[in-house]
């Protein structure tokens, strides 16, 4: 049955199975894996910092609220405070108070709750 209006394709164009790659893609060794682990880290930790930088600069937050921030921040960012995990760890147990707050506004909860998760994806 012919349906109007309906094309059908020749063959000419019929895709072709394809081939196994030839190519074959070697695993990554530990040390690779463990380079783009200490990398995607580092990204999480930046991306966290800046946007705890840009909630500080918010005018309508309390300056209770602000210590706090900080005060995670310089704990993200001082190496002498331990491993990145530890780290992330210890700032998250802060923020984790201030989500609670209830001085916090929605719009900086939900930051600050990204904030959180990015951090908590920071594994050694």
């Amino acid at each position: 049955m012919h349906h109007i209006g309906m094309s059908y394709p020749d063959n000419s164009h019929a895709e072709k199975p394809s081939k196994p790659n030839d190519s074959r893609r070697k695993k990554p060794s530990r040390q690779e894996l463990k380079e783009q682990k200490i990398l995607e880290n580092q990204e999480r930790l930046t991306h966290s910092t800046e946007t705890l930088e840009t909630i500080k600069k918010d005018i309508q937050i309390p300056k209770r609220i602000k210590r706090l921030i900080t005060e995670a921040n310089s704990m993200l960012k001082d190496e002498n405070n331990g491993s990145m995990s530890v780290r992330a760890a210890n700032a998250i147990s802060i923020m984790e108070e201030l989500t609670y707050s209830r001085h916090v506004q929605s719009h900086i909860r939900t930051k600050i709750w990204d904030v959180v998760s990015s951090l908590e994806a920071i594994r050694e």
